[in-house]
C-alpha cells in the first residue's frame, strides 16, 4: 500500500525521537513510501525506510 501525505499535515512524536527522524519520515511520506497494514492493530502501519522502519498511526477521524 501506498502511503502519501502532504507536506502541511501534522506528524506527532509522543516517544520523542526528534526533529531528524519526525523530518525523515515527513521526506518519505510526502515522496510516498510502501506500508504494510499491522494486522494486529487497526489504523498502524509499517513503513521502512533504508535501515529503519517507522510504526505509524493513522487517524480515522482527522486521516493523519
Amino acid at each position: 500500500m501506498l502511503l502519501r501525505m502532504n507536506e502541511w499535515a501534522r506528524i506527532d512524536d509522543p516517544r520523542e525521537y526528534g526533529p531528524d527522524a519526525v523530518n525523515d519520515l515527513r521526506n518519505l511520506l510526502t515522496a510516498g513510501g510502501c506500508a504494510q497494514r499491522d494486522p494486529r492493530r487497526e489504523n498502524f502501519y509499517e513503513l521502512e525506510n533504508g535501515g529503519y522502519t517507522f510504526y505509524i498511526h493513522i487517524s480515522p477521524s482527522t486521516k493523519t
